[in-house]
């Protein structure tokens, strides 16, 4: 194939109503290849990428399949991709998703067929790759968390092969439950529902005691695309913003977002109409959360309830500061007023406060101010938008969040 070719044959790929996915097998072409590492390239990205664990296998039924993977393919992948350079780009590898044990869904491979299938995952790599230093790291199991197949699978993973560890624990959680049900939202507010989050994140935080720890590997609040005007608009961050921090706190290393791009649940989103590229609120809800959220991250209490959420974290500064911030999540529809004793000055203090004209709207208010990227501009800069608190107390209107941040030299 031509490395100019940017579609498979053929092209486009034929719909299959019998395949979880609704359509036929696909392939990344080597065009393509080149189109993507160019981008990721541009703008020093390091990739985390999924490998087909089903190739080989023959399908017998719904979720069964008989076979082991035929990592051929897969092998000349990374052939070309070193010779390309393209793996300078590429981070880690997981293999199969969804695939594994009692949730998976296109199949449910057993433990022995997992480790099976990592093994000759990593002699694969061992033989591409002899430096431990230049290999991509490997993470799993990418389904739905079943506690029991995941240490089974660990304790003979390391009896099949005592060099092979994973990397990082990834998982996939959608609690809202499928998006077409009409009850998303209603949950999304309930102010009550992220003791279930809290329960799911301490029980994968079992699995901390890998090399980078335990990651929330994919997760879209509600399944099968998210649902319109809802996990796209700014009521979303009542779960996504929220579930963050409860992961954060739980000692998760990272959370991520299903999706960058596409369905109705994306940070970004194209518009049907005018087929533009459209910024969503959860997109500036993860980008102050990134910035500021840094360091060791607590669950913080308060006087006000049930409908306040608050988080709280701190870390040293290069200038040896201590770099404080609060986030506050109020779920009520009236405002609150609030004050922390935790800042050297609250009147002093930075804060980033979100709203918006509605629970269901596009539009997101930093401050008063419009959230929206400038004319040209590359990056959104949160600095544009800081405002101090600039008084004893803060008022945070209902169904909103603020982060308020400051540094200091007090280390207490």
């Amino acid at each position: 194939m031509s490395v100019s070719e940017q579609h498979c044959k053929p092209y486009p790929i034929s719909p299959e109503p019998g395949r979880h996915s609704g359509f036929g097998d696909g392939c990344f072409s080597k065009g393509r290849a080149k189109t993507f590492f160019n981008f990721v390239n541009s703008v020093n990205f390091k990739v985390l990428w999924g490998v087909n664990a089903m190739e080989g296998r023959t399908q017998t039924g719904s979720t069964n399949w008989t076979g082991d993977w035929n990592s051929t393919q897969f092998h000349h992948m990374l052939e070309d991709w070193i010779e390309e350079g393209y793996m300078k780009n590429i981070f880690a590898f997981e293999l199969g998703n969804e695939i594994y044990g009692q949730y998976g869904i296109e199949a449910k491979l057993t433990v022995d067929e997992g480790v099976d299938t990592f093994a000759e995952l990593w002699r694969v790599l061992k033989e591409s790759f002899f430096s431990s230093i230049d290999r991509p790291k490997v993470f799993g199991v990418d389904t739905a968390l079943d506690i029991a197949w995941v240490k089974e699978f660990l304790a003979k993973m390391k009896i099949k092969d005592p060099t092979f560890q994973l990397d990082a624990f990834t998982y996939h959680s959608y609690p809202l439950g499928a998006g077409s049900s009409d009850k998303v939202d209603e949950e999304i507010m309930d102010e009550n529902f992220n003791s279930k989050i809290y329960h799911l994140a301490n029980q994968a935080s079992s699995f901390d005691n890998l090399p980078l720890g335990v990651w929330m590997g994919e997760t879209g609040g509600a399944y099968n695309s998210g649902r319109n005007t809802v996990t796209n608009r700014f009521m979303s961050a009542f779960w996504y913003v929220d579930w963050m921090a409860v992961m954060a706190e739980s000692g998760h290393k990272a959370f991520c977002r299903q999706t960058f791009v596409g369905g109705n649940y994306g940070l970004l989103q194209v518009d049907s109409n005018s087929k533009k590229m459209l910024v969503n609120p959860d997109f500036y809800g993860a980008l102050l959360f990134k910035e500021l959220m840094v360091g060791k991250i607590y669950k913080a209490w308060n006087d006000k309830g049930n409908s306040t959420h608050q988080y709280f974290a701190e870390t040293e500064t290069i200038n040896g500061k201590l770099q404080k911030t609060l986030l506050v999540i109020n779920y009520s529809h009236e405002p609150i007023l609030f004050y922390c004793d935790e800042f050297e000055d609250f009147k002093s203090a930075t804060k980033y406060h979100l709203t918006s004209p509605n629970l269901q709207s596009s539009t997101v208010m930093i401050n008063g101010i419009e959230a929206q990227f400038k004319p040209g501009a590359l990056r959104f800069n949160i600095a544009d938008y800081a405002e101090l608190v600039g008084d004893e107390k803060l008022e945070i209107s209902g169904h909103s969040y603020v982060f308020i941040t400051q540094a200091t030299s007090n280390k207490k």
